[in-house]
């Protein structure tokens, strides 16, 4: 994790931004803050909020540039870790950002259980619902589950489709553009992302094959849990 040390000089920010051929708003989008903030950290006139800082870190260390205590490189880790409830929100995050700015709608997911993806808040799954929808991508997910799951909360974006006999194990992977997640629920979540675009490939084709070989899903479909206000059935 980055420190307060290590992003001291706003001028670090406006490097790691000039390696990527982002503007302050590129940035400022990313980490949820106005222009105008982002310029005030930059010279210097603001130290920024903590917590600002870290999405800041998180946002270019998405992209592949790395914070050092004397500026900025760019840096392709093989391998990344997200971890707890804030990884996971953050990962999401990752992947919309991907999918914006590669342009690539062809998102493949296996071994699902969305009741473990359950953990992300309500107000943020909406949100990022909406934001995937609003991409105009015409993405649309392909989702494998276990046989006999009716509950698809991404049902607007995403089509499902139960796994062939056999094939559905606990390890979700989470294939989007060059990259693959590997998912591992629990009491501290873990997610780890490779980069690495021929592994990600040979993991599309296992998958387009499983694919090829699913079934398609019978009976009422549930797209919000009962404990939620709306219950749809499609």
């Amino acid at each position: 994790m980055v420190t307060g040390l290590e992003l001291k000089k706003g001028n670090q920010i406006a490097a790691a931004r000039a390696l990527l051929g982002w503007d302050q708003k590129d940035i400022a989008e990313r980490v949820g803050v106005t222009v105008a903030a982002i310029s005030k950290i930059e010279k210097g006139d603001s130290k920024g909020k903590s917590v600002t800082l870290e999405k800041i870190h998180a946002a270019f260390e998405g992209a592949g540039v790395e914070f050092t205590k004397s500026g900025v490189r760019l840096e392709r880790r093989a391998v990344r870790v997200f971890e707890g409830l804030k990884g996971f929100i953050d990962f999401f995050d990752e992947v919309y950002w991907h999918l914006k700015e590669t342009r690539n709608p062809d998102v493949c997911i296996s071994n699902v259980d969305e009741n473990q993806f359950d953990l992300m808040p309500r107000t943020h799954f909406e949100m990022h619902k909406k934001r995937i929808l609003a991409l105009n991508l015409g993405v649309k997910y392909k989702v494998l589950t276990r046989r006999g799951d009716l509950y698809f909360p991404a049902a607007e974006y995403a089509e499902y489709r139960w796994s062939p006999e056999g094939t559905f194990f606990s390890v979700p992977h989470y294939i989007y553009g060059d990259r693959i997640a590997m998912m591992l629920f629990g009491k501290n979540p873990r997610i780890y992302i490779l980069n690495e675009k021929e592994i990600t490939d040979m993991y599309r084709r296992q998958f387009e094959e499983m694919w090829g070989k699913s079934i398609k899903p019978v009976g009422k479909v549930v797209t919000v849990k009962p404990e939620h206000e709306s219950l749809i059935h499609k």
